[in-house]
């Protein structure tokens, strides 16, 4: 007597949906039953995706994410299907790292940073949106793609901001110093001047940048031609000290500025 299988009525698929991020594996299991509602084993289940590009499956119903999108992915046994549905997630970023850091930038100049971004698993991803930001834009300002603007430093001493950039909630930063803008031209004035013999004369010193801005909190010396003649301190005070001309020198960071000074009875 031949024994006739009972047919499979139908077929679930167990989880009927899942998340798998790209890379990664999700397995899946075919329940077969019959009209009774009861379960067959043995049965010969062959495993198929709606979308190779986003998620393949083995023989054994091993899914693989591949890209990010959903796929369907079925079951069938003896003519009978069952689903699910699998949602491909690209790998949350891991890291972000910001260079050059530290780095450094001369008053009103341009420095291009650039953040590399890693998923969990350490992988350089370029596909995901990165956004930056400084916490203190006057000292230096970046735009949406990582270009660095510093603002105009005047002072003699260099003034720093963080700069940070932002993926999936990671973020990397780096500290970004700007340099006082270099001193092109020294102006001093009175010039010409005169003073008597045995009085004082002050002097007072214009520092600009290249681009004409003022300049403070820079070393200025001063030094005179013929002391004999006529000396200047530290403040750039002129004192006569016999009759005849002098020049006095003002010099800041190799840029010097003078003014003929005559002592006078």
């Amino acid at each position: 007597m031949t024994v006739v299988p009972v047919p499979v009525a139908t077929v679930a698929v167990s989880p009927l949906s899942a998340n798998v991020f790209v890379g990664a594996t999700q397995t899946l299991v075919a329940i077969t039953k019959d009209a009774n509602g009861q379960t067959l084993n043995g049965r010969v289940v062959s495993w198929s995706s709606s979308a190779t590009g986003v998620a393949t499956v083995s023989a054994s119903g091993v899914v693989t994410g591949v890209g990010p999108g959903t796929a369907v992915i079925t079951a069938t046994s003896e003519g009978k299907t069952g689903t699910a549905t699998i949602i491909v997630l690209k790998v949350p970023v891991g890291t972000v790292t910001v260079a050059p850091s530290p780095a450094t930038v001369g008053s009103s100049q341009t420095l291009q940073l650039t953040a590399t971004v890693k998923d969990q698993n350490g992988v350089v991803v370029t596909d995901r949106t990165v956004t930056w930001s400084s916490n203190n834009s006057s000292v230096a300002a970046v735009s949406s793609t990582g270009l660095v603007t510093a603002g105009l430093v005047t002072g003699g001493t260099s003034l720093s901001a963080t700069i940070t950039a932002t993926s999936e909630g990671k973020s990397g930063s780096t500290v970004v110093t700007v340099t006082p803008a270099p001193v092109a031209t020294v102006t001093v004035s009175p010039s010409p001047a005169s003073v008597k013999r045995g009085s004082n004369l002050g002097l007072t010193v214009t520092l600009l940048d290249a681009a004409g801005h003022a300049l403070t909190g820079r070393v200025i010396t001063w030094s005179s031609s013929d002391t004999s003649r006529a000396t200047v301190n530290s403040s750039g005070v002129v004192h006569g000290v016999a009759e005849g001309t002098v020049t006095i020198t003002a010099t800041s960071e190799g840029k010097t500025g003078t003014s003929t000074v005559t002592v006078t009875k």
